[in-house]
């Protein structure tokens, strides 16, 4: 079942969007108009790509961003395909979604394009509207964000670059208000980068000794452990997986954890807090590795187990989310003690939704065809009917959006993936 593939309201609703925040997109032309066509918001444009090319019946696959301004879809490609801009504006107006379509490379040079002339000839004449003061004091401010960027050291710049090529394009091209907003979120980025650094320094690191960062000993006892792990599974995916966004953000925060504990100005703590996710990503990548070696008619339930994996990792970053929150909200109010003091209880109403799930799903893939397996996806069943009605107790209906605090996705992450989950079994 596609995951990213959209059409009619769902496709609209990421346009709409896409007006205001940039999403990810993959394209896959097909014969007669049977054309895939991925997005999502946070997921990277290659993870839809990958869905692209197993799912759709083309043969070429295009991805990158894609953003919404006016009347015009604008598609930064990282690759592209022949005649992208006229076959996608044909099928997004069977869509009954009216737009222009301009395909840039990641310089943002016009590599193709499907504008009306009269809609262009509009919004040149807008562009030509804008308040040169305006347009000149939005291009000073960038100026002085740009030189924030360059000051700060290089894995925490590094994230801010492509944003901040994106907003000096809207304002070049006159789209004021988007690069002021781009512009705000920016500075919101480097307040935080910068007071980072300057917390730290009220205590100098003397260099060559681990009493002086008690962080160092935790750093080091943590990558001699992890290190064998990360290392075998960077070896194994990279021949076998080295398109996924798995592989490809463990590349990255490995050497980043690295950087940040072995640099001139060691930051253990930033090392530290990479570690919970590079342990997810290892055991993700040892899932899809650990298909490979299963039987095509068990394969679905060996994914299966992946998905309730995934989704519990998800839970439980979520009720971080919403823990965190509370405690922000309360903190140092008398009223809020008996709140606070109920904060840590909450994850064990995830904790219900528990690993049972996980080893039913690995006994069908370890047994035998026949009645052997018949009897592990019954216990499949059994668990999946135990959860659903956890989730219909009251907790669970009203945690993601009337806890009282902010929005969450616990109830609805768990619902999506037992749902795939029962699809496998049925």
């Amino acid at each position: 079942m596609p995951v990213f593939k959209v059409e009619g309201k769902e496709l609209k609703k990421l346009v709409n969007h896409a007006r205001e925040n940039p999403v990810s997109f993959a394209f896959n032309p097909g014969a007669k108009d049977d054309h895939y066509f991925g997005l999502h918001r946070k997921q990277p444009a290659k993870a839809i790509a990958k869905e692209a090319k197993d799912i759709g019946s083309g043969k070429r696959v295009a991805f990158g961003e894609m953003s919404v301004s006016e009347t015009v879809m604008r598609l930064r490609c990282d690759k592209q395909v022949p005649a992208m801009a006229k076959t996608l504006k044909r099928w997004l107006k069977k869509q009954k979604v009216k737009l222009d379509v301009v395909i840039v490379d990641a310089d943002g040079t016009v590599l193709d394009s499907d504008v009306d002339a009269q809609e262009s000839q509009d919004a040149s004449g807008a562009e030509q509207g804008t308040n040169p003061n305006e347009k000149a004091a939005t291009l000073e401010r960038l100026k002085a964000i740009s030189d924030r960027i360059k000051d700060l050291p290089k894995e925490a710049a590094a994230p801010l670059v492509a944003p901040f090529k994106s907003i000096v394009k809207l304002a070049n091209a006159g789209d004021i208000e988007r690069a002021q907003l781009g512009a705000d979120k920016l500075d919101q980025a480097l307040a935080k980068l910068e007071k980072a650094p300057a917390q730290g320094s009220e205590a100098p690191q003397k260099p060559g000794t681990s009493k002086s960062d008690p962080d160092a000993a935790k750093w080091n006892a943590q990558a001699a452990k992890i290190k064998p792990a990360v290392e075998e599974v960077l070896e194994r995916s990279g021949q076998s997986h080295s398109d996924s966004p798995e592989y490809l953000e463990l590349r990255q925060l490995w050497a980043t954890a690295n950087e940040q504990a072995n640099g001139d100005q060691p930051n253990y703590s930033a090392a530290l807090q990479t570690v919970p996710r590079i342990v997810d990503l290892v055991k993700k990548l040892r899932n899809a590795q650990s298909f490979e070696d299963v039987s095509p008619e068990v394969q679905p339930f060996a994914k299966a187990r992946a998905t309730w994996q995934s989704a519990r990792t998800v839970m439980n970053s979520e009720m971080q989310k919403l823990q965190s929150e509370i405690a922000k909200v309360c903190q140092g109010d008398t009223q809020f003690e008996k709140v606070l003091k109920n904060v840590p209880s909450l994850t064990k109403r995830t904790a219900s939704l528990d690993d049972r799930l996980d080893k039913a799903l690995v006994a069908v893939v370890k047994s035998e065809a026949g009645k052997p397996r018949e009897k592990s996806k019954s216990e499949v069943i059994r668990i999946l009917k135990d959860y659903r009605s956890m989730l219909d107790t009251d907790f669970f209906k009203h945690v993601d959006s009337n806890n009282g605090f902010t929005k969450v996705s616990v109830t609805k992450t768990a619902r999506k993936a037992l749902g795939e989950i029962a699809r496998v079994v049925a």
